[in-house]
């Protein structure tokens, strides 16, 4: 039988995993292994435990999400359940407490109820669970928030080629003016092969990688027109992988950040011609509308909680506001090269 794992948010909150199952210690070790303490002593503010099965409730197929009240009514959360069977499912506590049946197809969508539940609970500390990258220089952080998909890790990797220091490339945690650490990976896709150097193993693996999905798809395009489109695309997404690494694995010269103040914020924008620079409300403002897109499914979970618990969540943009006053927010477009120049100023 495995041992507990605690894992500290930096003092924000405490989590206790009882007794994980072998895939639970390994996704906790692979993506939130720098909060792994020992012998904590606090009480947990969470608590992850595994069940044989979910008794005496019942699921809608057709809900995704949804909430379910028990006989003391209290209310559970059912998350992503399948055949009318909860596999996921939230106690509000105190503590709150996730409870998952331990099968090769929940370790996702405990993964998936658990950043909404961490999410949740931060946000009742006055602190953010954020998506973007964090690097510093100097002592000060460079925040880059912005859409999927528009550059957050190409910056990434060049600013780490240029031996900034780095906390995290997709998700962290923002409190009191300061980034947290989170998770402790970057994930990369075979258009990411030309910022790195020319002999290293990861370039090799995905260049690879780009190879086969060039030579398959052409050949798999007429079949996939006849099929469904929802399998067409699972088809598509299985050729456009990606692979996770440490940052150890990456060339450059930083170091590895904890935590780290805030002083720049940079919102990536494909405008023509995007405002250089924005006031803390308006920069505010933005990058609380990006964690609102980047954390969708997150906000239809908090909607469910605050209707049947009678409650309100703190808004993102007074949030981010109070965790952001004193940072300095640019719009950056990463097709201009004139824009790059305001990195020169982080420096």
């Amino acid at each position: 039988m495995s041992h507990d794992i605690h894992l500290d948010l930096h003092g924000l909150l405490l989590l206790k995993v009882v007794a994980p199952e072998s895939r639970l210690v390994n996704l906790i070790q692979t993506r939130l292994g720098r909060l792994v303490v020992s012998n904590p002593a606090l009480q947990p503010d969470f608590v992850v435990r595994a069940v044989d099965r979910l008794q005496g409730l019942k699921a809608d197929d057709r809900l995704p999400l949804q909430m379910i009240p028990d006989g003391e009514d209290r209310h559970w959360c059912a998350g992503l359940q399948k055949s009318g069977k909860p596999q996921v499912l939230v106690c509000p506590g105190p503590p709150t407490e996730l409870r998952y049946v331990p099968k090769h197809t929940s370790m996702g969508r405990l993964w998936w109820v658990l950043l909404i539940m961490l999410r949740r609970l931060l946000m009742r500390t006055g602190a953010m669970l954020c998506h973007g990258a964090v690097l510093a220089r100097n002592g000060h952080g460079l925040v880059i928030a912005g859409h999927r998909g528009q550059g957050k890790t190409s910056l990434t990797l060049r600013l780490l080629r240029e031996g900034w220091d780095y906390l995290a490339e997709d998700k962290f945690i923002l409190s009191d003016g300061s980034a947290h650490a989170f998770e402790q990976q970057i994930r990369l896709r075979p258009y990411h092969a030309a910022l790195l150097a020319e002999r290293s193993p990861l370039r090799t693996q995905l260049e690879k990688m780009e190879r086969r999905r060039t030579q398959l798809l052409p050949l798999l395009q007429p079949a996939l027109r006849l099929i469904p489109g929802e399998f067409a695309d699972r088809v598509r997404n299985r050729l456009d992988r990606s692979i996770s690494v440490r940052m150890e694995q990456l060339d450059g010269s930083g170091l590895f950040m904890e935590q780290i103040p805030v002083r720049d914020v940079v919102l990536l924008r494909y405008d023509p011609d995007p405002p250089r620079e924005t006031n803390a409300a308006h920069g505010a403002s933005a990058f609380s509308q990006l964690q609102g897109l980047a954390f969708s499914e997150l906000h239809a979970l908090d909607d469910l909680f605050d209707y049947y618990a009678n409650s309100d969540s703190q808004d993102l943009a007074n949030l981010a506001l109070a965790n952001l006053r004193a940072a300095r927010f640019r719009c950056l477009n990463p097709r201009c090269a004139e824009d790059w120049q305001f990195l020169e100023e982080v420096r």
